[in-house]
């Protein structure tokens, strides 16, 4: 897979450095993740209520989990919080993180993308989140989070795991993080998603042009922001 962008990425990643680097922008789309969830259950609470409780059941295993006793738990965490647990652990940008993730916690989506210390890369990528927000139709805010987030997970973060694996880098926290992914978004959350996007289509044909429309620029968003990564990984090696 020469031309994907995310496994050209995975395999940039050779040691715990480059692991600091991926996590420190990365970080941005776990966080911005769950303004998009929040933002599928205002919209769908407004248009289609009925639809309301299949995005809470999706919000609550997203903002409740537990780590094993092994990794610290078992307090109860978002996967937002678990992701900053692991970035801790391999000390990605500790000092600067810190600040970071404690203006995230109180910020919205639009305060973080006026935020001059928000890496380029990061910002970008967010930046379709909002666009899609915006729009507010719940039938592209489902797109974006099904097509963009839920369906990709799985065969992206099996692929990281297994190169984490293969580096037998010291990260468990992440390498459960991931895995719990994998099978959550696998068996679980991806499903429901397809099922709510269905649900919000129905019969209309001009909801699914919108849904196509919203997936092909989420999906390009992405790609874009992996390559930003790479090209970010690629300047750490260069020399001062």
């Amino acid at each position: 897979m020469a031309g994907d962008p995310f496994s050209r990425l995975v395999q940039q990643i050779n040691d715990v450095d480059d692991l600091r680097v991926f996590m420190d922008l990365h970080v941005y789309a776990v966080w911005d993740f769950m303004h998009l969830l929040k933002g599928l259950q205002r919209t769908v609470g407004k248009h289609q209520p009925e639809l309301k409780t299949l995005v809470d059941e999706l919000i609550t295993e997203e903002e409740s989990d537990h780590l094993p006793v092994g990794l610290g738990g078992p307090a109860e965490l978002s996967h937002f919080e678990i992701y900053v647990c692991a970035m801790r652990e391999i000390e990605a940008d500790t000092g600067a993180m810190t600040s970071r993730i404690d203006n995230m916690r109180r910020c919205s989506l639009k305060e973080m993308l006026a935020d001059p210390t928000v890496p380029e890369a990061s910002r970008a990528f967010m930046t379709n989140t909002q666009n899609c927000l915006e729009d507010g139709q719940p039938e592209v805010v489902a797109g974006a989070y099904t097509y963009g987030r839920e369906l990709l997970m799985p065969k992206l973060f099996a692929e990281l795991r297994n190169r984490l694996i293969q580096l037998q880098l010291p990260c468990p926290t992440l390498n459960w993080y991931l895995e719990r992914h994998i099978s959550l978004d696998g068996e679980t959350h991806g499903p429901l998603a397809i099922q709510l996007v269905e649900k919000l289509i129905g019969n209309d044909p001009e909801a699914k042009k919108r849904v196509e429309v919203i997936k092909k620029k989420t999906l390009f968003a992405r790609a874009e922001f992996w390559n930003r990564i790479s090209e970010t990984i690629k300047k750490a090696k260069q020399p001062n």
